[in-house]
């Protein structure tokens, strides 16, 4: 318990400091103008031992709430939340293109996922443990022995062992500080009191903040929190949504050729590496998030309760409960990945690793 308390502390140091320096920092920079992507700030507290505080301007008068978790994310509220997080990514890319001293202060506090942290590695094994199955759930899509399949054995195994290494690498072309954990009830919509259609978002629950690969966001939001039918009709369209209010974003801070500074081409190579994750973690937010109350609560419980035994490192498991709905879900997202492209063969998926392996070892000793 107490190390996993020590994380919990570190991930409200992390949300101050987001809000006391980054996005200040980034506001200025792109010299963005209300209304901002993200509440504004008043207070935080996150000095000794929990409990911490962090208070943020009530959004509620403004017609601001939570979306209903129950439903997939439609289009209009994808395309609001993407337009939020390219004004983020590209107020961070300019900071680091305008201000790289700066910049590098930044990262150097955010340089480290929570999600590698030994506390959250250990509290969500058992939930990575649960996901080798899903390629049993969609083996009448994709029978064993098929090329897919055995690609998937692949995956979710690596998933397993080193989630955080399907994260991507530790940095490369278009790297800036990202939200890291951009799901449907880490962002507030605002809604129209008349006709209740969705007009704003502000994102929220900064916590997570890391220096990392940014279509990592993108994919929490289209790829975890929507349904095939959805990315049928409006991938493409959302995507060049987000891209362009990026260069917009950059263009306005002053960077002479946004489009140099990050491409489309690199937006969907960023996609190829982000894809598999996403695909991965969507079985435990699904039921995290989209599940009934009873089947939410029971996960909260077994993480409360194995935070608890951290320290003699007796677990509860964690089952995939298969629904109709989760197989459906599950079969169309395999498919999207798979026709797109991203879906590592064996072959790519072991030299990433071994990639991944040796840039870790690399900055260890530096």
């Amino acid at each position: 318990m107490p190390i996993f308390r020590d994380t919990m502390s570190r991930m409200y140091e992390i949300e101050a400091y987001t809000y006391e320096v980054v996005l200040p920092a980034m506001e200025s920079i792109a010299r963005l103008t209300d209304p901002l992507p993200w509440p504004r700030y008043e207070f935080s507290d996150v000095q000794g031992p929990p409990p911490h505080t962090l208070v943020l301007v009530d959004m509620r008068p403004e017609g601001f709430a939570m979306a209903d978790r129950s439903v997939f994310l439609d289009a209009a509220h994808c395309r609001l939340a993407l337009k939020q997080l390219a004004r983020f990514h590209g107020a961070g890319l300019a900071l680091k293109h305008l201000k790289p001293d700066h910049f590098e202060e930044i990262k150097k506090r955010l340089n480290l996922s929570i999600w590698d942290t030994a506390a959250m590695r250990e509290n969500l094994k058992p939930y990575h443990s649960a996901m080798v199955q899903v390629p049993h759930v969609v083996r009448d899509k994709f029978p064993e022995g098929s090329d897919v399949h055995t690609r998937l054995k692949k995956l979710f195994g690596a998933f397993k062992e080193d989630s955080v290494a399907l994260m991507g690498p530790l940095t490369g072309p278009g790297y800036t500080i990202i939200h890291n954990d951009l799901h449907v009830i880490n962002m507030m919509y605002q809604y129209d009191r008349v006709t209740n259609a969705v007009t704003d978002c502000r994102l929220i629950d900064f916590q997570m903040c890391v220096y990392g690969l940014p279509a990592l966001d993108i994919v929490t939001i289209l790829l975890v929190c929507t349904d095939k039918p959805m990315r049928d009709l409006h991938w493409d369209n959302l995507l060049q949504g987000y891209h362009q209010e990026l260069l917009a974003t950059l263009s306005a801070a002053g960077c002479s050729e946004p489009e140099k500074l990050f491409p489309w081409t690199l937006l969907q190579d960023q996609l190829k590496i982000a894809a598999p994750y996403g695909l991965c973690v969507t079985p435990v937010y699904h039921f995290g998030l989209y599940s009934d109350a009873e089947t939410v609560e029971e996960l909260r419980q077994i993480m409360a309760d194995n935070a608890n035994s951290a320290t003699n490192g007796e677990q509860r498991k964690v089952t995939l409960k298969v629904t109709p709905a989760l197989k459906t879900r599950l079969e169309g997202l395999v498919q999207d990945v798979a026709d797109k492209g991203w879906l590592p063969t064996v072959e790519e998926l072991e030299n990433r690793l071994a990639a991944y392996a040796q840039e870790k070892k690399s900055a260890r000793v530096h």
